[in-house]
């Protein structure tokens, strides 16, 4: 299971500019990481008679499989405008129903949220290995989305005092345009510029990534 142990932990590691920007929303705003479908989906009676599946974060819905050698197992995805992405296949499906959906030992299902921009970082051996290392912006389309991309030193509590720095990303659907927000805030050692590839996610022709230099001023991504 060693090959499986490090698949996983790279996913962990890929996710950390995702995981660490919803983490600060828990700390800022009073969110929840691992939330219950109650949150997200209250009138959907079908979602909340779901006791084991949750959204990890507001864009990732987590699948966990709970029988032993099983080849699919049965996903309920939420009513949802625009529906639901395979994060692994980026194949897109409607919510309101249930799925069958593929659960080899090495892909729990997880999906994400149409309506999501998802940042991913490299995979890395440690968090301080490249702090400044370019991300990978996904975008799901299907519905307008925000997310808040947040970064301080990833060392000490100097974000309390206000040593930390946010990126207001939004995607406008309509337009198919994302936009990302003027920084605020800085701290002591913030790399002055930072390079993302911008990709979006689900479309029937593959989209080429855009990639862009950012260096605090706000600036637009257009897709045809």
């Amino acid at each position: 299971f060693e090959a499986e142990t490090r698949r996983w932990l790279e996913l962990r590691y890929r996710l950390l500019p995702y995981t660490y920007s919803e983490v600060a929303r828990v700390s800022f705003a009073g969110s929840t990481l691992m939330r219950p479908f109650v949150l997200d989906f209250p009138g959907d009676k079908q979602a909340l008679d779901q006791n084991a599946e949750f959204m990890f974060g507001r864009a990732l819905l987590v699948a966990p499989v709970l029988a032993p050698g099983v080849a699919e197992w049965p996903v309920y995805l939420p009513e949802n405008p625009g529906g639901w992405y395979d994060f692994w296949t980026g194949g897109h499906a409607d919510g309101g129903r249930t799925l069958q959906v593929a659960a080899p030992l090495e892909r729990v299902p997880l999906f994400v949220r149409a309506g999501s921009i998802l940042p991913l970082g490299p995979v890395v051996q440690h968090t301080g290995e490249q702090p400044a290392a370019p991300l990978e912006l996904r975008i799901y389309p299907g519905a307008n989305a925000t997310f808040t991309l947040y970064d301080d030193d990833g060392e000490t509590y100097a974000y309390e005092h206000g040593e930390r720095a946010t990126c207001e990303l939004t995607w406008d659907d309509a337009t198919r345009t994302l936009r990302l927000g003027a920084r605020q805030g800085s701290f002591p050692g913030m790399a002055p510029t930072r390079r993302f590839e911008v990709q979006l996610c689900g479309t029937d022709q593959p989209t080429p990534s855009r990639a862009i230099t950012y260096d605090g001023a706000a600036q637009t991504v257009s897709f045809p």
